[in-house]
């Protein structure tokens, strides 16, 4: 067995899939690579192997393949940026995280055709590694919406139509890719991280896509979910109408395919081996024939009920008519070439396209003026019963009092403003639970309670708190809201937007989907001011930020007034990011801060690290990582990788990943001449000169087992 580097033309012979990976053999040569599974290559594909990479010849270009596509990016959880990599899957914990997390989304589901998949790959210990995921492939050959906006002529020199007629379908339909899902982890909806797997899936395609020989020009995606979680749009990407769905034929199909059933049993109408529009027809009558046998409906009480379908009948069918029938969805397109976007900006002056969904706007009249307490002074009243014991206690101590009064606050002055977000922390028995319920209810309260100074409330003051929803019903009946499309935007904007989530009851769901609930349910209820005690106080740190950004960013909108209160605020003070905090120290003494600069005071205290395992070295060293000519780096890291992990070379523009053999840490004065030519450097003067800048008197040296070379599977026979 001989390892070699491949340079030159080949062509791919076979292509294997094990463990989320590929490996492709090349000809001549018999030359064994293994890619990752969203590598665009097959069989007959012309493979271009040199010192910059593996890439695939198409008819406008070439299509990367190796190294693969890896970003390093950050997504804001309220003031912390997590560091993470944008990534295709190339490790067992990857795909592993990965599976688990479109497997909760998408059970029994397979994608057909080719695809390519993206993950958000975290590595900070309270995170979970994959935060979501977008997947690529091939668009299909039907859309109506795209039709009509592509029909016009368009020449970038390589791909060209007068029209987007059957011909040009049939020749530059892969010119587009789609995207077929985009997948957030339920817990961190609500953050833009959509967005984000957006842009990566246009730098993806730009460089590592292709199909029929193709690079795209253009990203397209259609989605039930654009209508309510308008995502795609924030990302740049232009609406151009929706697909035409199925209602107004799918009587008339599903008659026509049950009449016939003896026939499609038999093969005579369709076959197994048929695909496309044909199986999905087929599937469809599957689907009808199931829900006849779980119902006891007839074939005619089933047609009756698809012949008298409308839009919103079918949405709240949809759970039993999954699979039967098919929606008009969204449709957003943009170009990945400066030819593509001059075409779609021409079109969309020509058209005059707008996206006019059925987003309703729950407005909230925000308090007319501010929330005034002056000297309040808080204090509880304790009789004391003459027992045997208690007398004891008089005794021993010296004290004989008939009355005990505790004083929680004494003499606050604050003033919330309309549209305030004010936090009350303070350690328990310090009286910011007390505080809260005189702010819902001043005039009902215990008689031990004592009360001094003065609170002064807006005229249109309408308080409201976060409850329990005891609703047995499935979340999206719960709210009472009578129209489905109204549900659906209410539960994207507190970040439910989720299928199984508007399935499950309240108590079904996790803290963090309950609080988001209760979220939703005061966004309707008109209220003008949330108060909130104990706010995160059973949430995870993560969590706990998470659902802190949802609630300021849902405040902000409709302009509502917030109080809350909780004992710690380190886990969410930089998402909630309040105008004011109240600081209760103890019954003598209370501090009001404004917001910022008591977040910056916790910041102080707090270590904030980042955990992307990535590892500084020259580009010349890179490309000998790349090209399996080095296997040994020198560099300094905050963090000392272990043997086994998974380490991010970077040069400052390009990513490689690698395993990690073998680890050791040096003193700078103990480097030998070994080291540095290991390491790629002629002599140990010109290694010492790479690290000069670092002013570290240690380094790190890696031995390595690079994931994605020319030298690694590679055999000659």
């Amino acid at each position: 067995m001989v390892s070699r580097r491949p340079h030159g033309n080949y062509i791919c012979r076979t292509v294997a899939w094990k463990d989320g990976l590929k490996t492709i053999q090349l000809m001549p040569g018999n030359i064994s690579i293994t890619v990752p599974l969203s590598g665009c290559v097959a069989e007959k594909d012309v493979v271009v192997a040199c010192d910059n990479g593996l890439f695939v010849q198409c008819k406008n270009g070439l299509s990367q393949i190796l190294p693969s596509y890896m970003a390093h990016d950050s997504i804001n959880i309220g003031g912390y940026d997590l560091d993470v990599l944008v990534k295709e899957i190339t490790t067992k914990d990857e795909l592993e995280a990965y599976e688990a997390l479109a497997d909760y989304h998408y059970r029994n589901a397979s994608s057909a055709g080719r695809y390519a998949r993206l993950i958000i790959r975290s590595y900070h210990p309270l995170y979970p590694a994959v935060i979501g995921y977008i997947e690529l492939a091939t668009t299909f050959y039907m859309n109506k919406a795209r039709s009509s906006f592509m029909n016009a002529p368009f020449d970038d020199g390589t791909v060209r139509w007068s029209s987007w007629d059957k011909v040009a379908m049939s020749t530059c339909i892969h010119a587009i890719v789609r995207i077929a899902r985009c997948v957030v982890h339920t817990e961190f909806r609500g953050l833009g991280i959509g967005q984000t797997l957006i842009k990566h899936a246009e730098a993806f395609a730009k460089k590592h896509w292709h199909s029929g020989k193709l690079r795209p020009l253009f990203i397209e995606i259609s989605a039930d979910m654009l209508k309510y979680v308008p995502f795609s749009e924030r990302a740049g990407m232009t609406y151009i109408g929706e697909t035409e769905g199925n209602l107004h034929r799918v009587y008339k199909d599903l008659r026509y395919l049950l009449q016939n059933e003896e026939r499609i049993a038999s093969g005579e109408i369709i076959h197994k081996s048929d695909m496309g529009i044909v199986r999905e027809q087929a599937n469809r009558m599957e689907r009808a024939q199931a829900l006849m046998n779980e119902e006891g409906l007839t074939r005619d009480e089933l047609l009756t009920l698809l012949q008298n379908l409308s839009p919103d009948s079918a949405l709240q069918d949809y759970a039993r008519l999954y699979d039967i029938i098919r929606l008009p969805k969204p449709t957003y397109i943009k170009g990945l070439t400066t030819e593509a976007e001059a075409f779609i900006s021409q079109r969309s002056k020509e058209l005059q396209l707008v996206h006019i969904g059925r987003s309703p706007i729950w407005i909230v009249d925000q308090i007319d003026r501010p929330l005034s307490l002056r000297d309040i002074t808080v204090s509880y009243l304790t009789k004391v019963e003459r027992t045997h014991q208690a007398h004891a206690v008089q005794q021993a101590f010296n004290i004989s009092p008939d009355n005990i009064i505790s004083t929680h606050i004494r003499k606050l002055s604050l003033e919330i403003n309309p549209g305030e977000v004010v936090l009350i922390t303070g350690p328990s028995g310090s009286g910011k639970t007390t505080l809260l319920e005189r702010l819902v209810e001043p005039a009902n309260k215990p008689e031990e309670l004592q009360i001094d100074g003065i609170l002064e409330r807006p005229s249109n003051y309408r308080p409201g708190i976060f409850q329990p929803i005891l609703s047995e019903k499935p979340l999206i009946d719960a709210f009472n809201v009578d129209n489905v499309h109204d549900a659906l935007h209410l539960m994207g904007i507190v970040g439910l937007s989720d299928a199984y989530i508007y399935l499950k009851r309240f108590n079904e769901l996790s803290k963090g989907q309950q609080f988001r609930a209760q979220l939703a349910k005061l966004v309707i209820s008109g209220c003008n001011v949330w108060v909130i005690d104990e706010f995160c106080s059973n949430l995870d740190p993560t969590t706990a930020s998470v659902v802190a950004d949802k609630l300021r960013r849902v405040a902000r909108q409709l302009g509502v007034t917030v109080v809350v209160a909780a004992p710690h605020a380190s886990n969410f003070i930089f998402s909630l990011r309040p105008d004011k905090v109240v600081q209760l120290t103890s019954v003598w003494e209370h501090r009001i801060f404004a917001g910022q600069a008591y977040a910056e005071a916790v910041e102080q205290g707090i270590v904030r690290p980042q955990y992307v395992p990535l590892f500084d070295v020259q580009p010349e060293v890179l490309i000998g990582v790349m090209q399996g000519e080095i296997q040994h780096v020198v560099g300094v890291s905050k963090r000392i990788p272990l043997p086994g992990s998974y380490v991010v070379l970077s040069d400052g523009d390009m990513l490689v990943g690698a395993r990690v053999v073998e680890v050791q840490q040096k003193a700078i004065t103990r480097l030998r001449r070994l080291d540095a030519q290991r390491a790629g450097y002629k002599t140990r003067r010109d290694l010492l000169a790479t690290l000069d800048g670092h002013k570290a008197s240690e380094v790190v040296l890696l031995h390595l087992q690079p994931s994605q070379n020319f030298v690694c599977g590679i055999t000659s026979s």
